[in-house]
């Protein structure tokens, strides 16, 4: 079952009492904060402690989406099945760098085995060459069936790893197509209206024609 949804992506007709208890069940929440740190279980996890650091800095910086310690254990679940894709695909590139390595040699034992073919050489070197060229043929199947099981292990986790950013709300589906605000930082200062017009040009243009009709 999933999360219940924050109160800013709520899109329901909610009653005033239903919103205000929403509001102050989450209040409650977030008295116990996720820290930004990352926690022990990542230690030597270098992608799962900088998804967990970029993971919680957005939601601290955006209005409705609160974390606190009972999301804690789907954010660390989160965070590792990033560090494990990463490790999938390191794993993949070096399998298909061996498979493409292999195929070359491939068709370097064929050319070899036509070489001796052509110049009838006799069957005992022709026989090892083509001993050979069955051999890279063996690896670079078994290579090809290791990329194949790769990439079904690589889907799989992706699929989890989706499953997870649903949980936490961060796919547009699971937001519902609502864009939550950045929260407003405290120490900025508000802009004055009347500043912020006699800024634009309009409001210097305006401000000339009154300076000159005073002056009249």
């Amino acid at each position: 079952m999933p999360a219940r949804k924050p109160a800013a992506l709520q899109k329901g007709h909610d009653t005033n009492a239903e919103k205000d208890l929403r509001l102050s069940s989450e209040a409650k929440a977030r008295t116990n904060p996720v820290s930004k740190f990352p926690p022990r279980e990542f230690k030597g996890r270098e992608i799962a402690r900088k998804t967990w650091r970029s993971l919680v800095g957005d939601f601290q910086k955006t209005e409705g989406m609160e974390l606190d310690k009972l999301d804690r254990h789907v954010l660390i679940d989160l965070c590792l099945s990033e560090e494990e894709l990463s490790e999938l695909m390191k794993m993949r590139m070096v399998a298909f760098t061996q498979w493409e390595a292999n195929t070359d040699d491939i068709n370097s034992s064929r050319a070899t085995v036509n070489a001796l073919v052509k110049r009838k050489a006799d069957e005992v070197e022709l026989t090892e060459a083509r001993r050979v060229a069955l051999g890279y043929l063996k690896k670079n199947q078994e290579l090809y069936r290791t990329i194949l099981s790769l990439d079904a292990r690589i889907d799989a986790k992706k699929k989890l790893k989706f499953t997870f950013y649903q949980s936490m709300y961060l796919t547009p589906r699971s937001r519902a197509g609502v864009n939550p605000a950045a929260k407003e930082d405290e120490d900025k200062q508000p802009i004055d209206p009347m500043e912020e017009l006699l800024k634009s040009p309009v409001g210097q243009f305006e401000a000339i024609i009154n300076t000159k009709r005073r002056a009249e």
